[in-house]
């Protein structure tokens, strides 16, 4: 019993040992990177803002600042994928919790290649979660239009 433990335990370490760390990227790789082109800022702020409030319990309550769109990576959380490059949007978010009270502020990632969002991060119960997305810019202005007629 207790060789098989070991030796599941010494497998483990094993399979973990050979998987390579992908290194991030450093500041001037990031800043020398094809990031796409840079995305409108309007309409990033858009729609960060519809999927933001799409997630919250009291929409109403967000307070949100914004930063500026900068060149940034990411990539997939749970995963040892490369970083893609992509320009970053942060929006800091304080709203109100189920029991009525503010959050404190926490910051939401959106990932832009022009006006197609290829990632983003929000918090989740385990912290920062990142997924990659393939909304482009028509998909998008379809849903800020959506949201804007009621549909």
């Amino acid at each position: 019993m207790r060789t098989s433990a070991f030796l599941s335990l010494a497998l483990v370490a094993i399979a973990c040992a050979s998987t390579p760390l992908v290194p991030r990227p450093t500041a001037a790789e990031i800043e020398a990177s094809d990031c796409g082109e840079r995305p409108d800022e309007d309409v990033a702020k858009s729609f960060a803002e519809f999927w933001i409030l799409s997630k919250l319990k009291d929409p109403e309550s967000a307070r949100i600042e914004w930063s500026a769109i900068h060149r940034s990576t990411f990539r997939k959380s749970g995963t040892n994928d490369l970083y893609q490059f992509a320009w970053e949007l942060t929006a800091f978010v304080n709203a109100k919790n189920s029991f009525g009270g503010y959050t404190g502020s926490k910051p939401w990632h959106f990932f832009f290649r022009g006006d197609s969002l290829v990632g983003l991060g929000q918090p989740g119960r385990y912290g920062m979660t990142y997924v990659d997305t393939e909304l482009d810019a028509r998909t998008i202005k379809d849903m800020l239009d959506a949201a804007e007629s009621g549909e």
